[in-house]
């Protein structure tokens, strides 16, 4: 069902040792790529959300760890997840979704939008890359796996500004996608919700 490309890019970061934060959006079958990753032998880890419907929480938390997927729970402290990257492991991120207040405010097609800090904190924290994947239909029951090549935090820069230029990186290449298969990005959410408490001036 799926053709990969750059599959590699998963033993370039565990040769690194430090494991690596896997990024990819509401773009695609997300779930599918989740679930190739896994059967493909390498170490995932997926960060959870609190569902409104409990049925449906549990649903998607089954297919995941049917598939060999391991869970991380909103309620576990991000040491959690900074312990499984230290190990060598991978945990991935769907991190496109407003943030709220506890975000930091990113360029999205031409308008901050608030951004979750997490994949980006354990990237400059533990020295790891963030290795971006999108799933794209090319036909029934047809896919392609794309794997970037590892974004790796500038070392030339404070940790906070590091945070936010990686955040600001990875956010831009899912943008990208999203420009190249408009039809392909399964967004209903208000991206845009939360403002920043100092809009930038026109």
């Amino acid at each position: 069902m799926v053709e990969i490309e750059g599959m590699e890019n998963f033993d370039v970061a565990l040769e690194h040792g430090a494991g690596a934060i896997l990024f990819t959006g509401h773009f695609g079958n997300w779930e599918l790529l989740g679930a190739l990753i896994a059967r493909c032998g390498y170490p995932i880890h997926v960060t959870d959300t609190n569902h409104s419907n409990r049925r449906v929480h549990e649903l998607i938390s089954d297919l995941r760890i049917r598939q060999g997927m391991k869970i991380i729970a909103p309620s576990e402290p991000l040491s959690r997840i900074m312990d499984v990257v230290s190990r060598n492991g991978f945990v991935a991120y769907l991190a496109d979704q407003d943030a709220r207040h506890h975000g930091i405010f990113v360029d999205f097609f031409g308008r901050p939008a608030s951004t979750v800090r997490g994949p980006a904190i354990c990237s400059v924290r533990l020295g790891c890359p963030i290795v971006a994947g999108f799933l794209i239909r090319e036909g029934h029951d047809r896919h392609r796996a794309v794997f970037e090549k590892p974004m790796w935090p500038d070392r030339s820069l404070g940790s906070s500004e590091a945070v936010h230029e990686l955040t600001q990186r990875f956010t831009l290449l899912l943008e990208k996608y999203v420009r190249e298969h408009p039809g392909q990005y399964f967004w209903m959410h208000r991206r845009w919700k939360t403002a920043p408490a100092h809009p930038p001036a026109c």
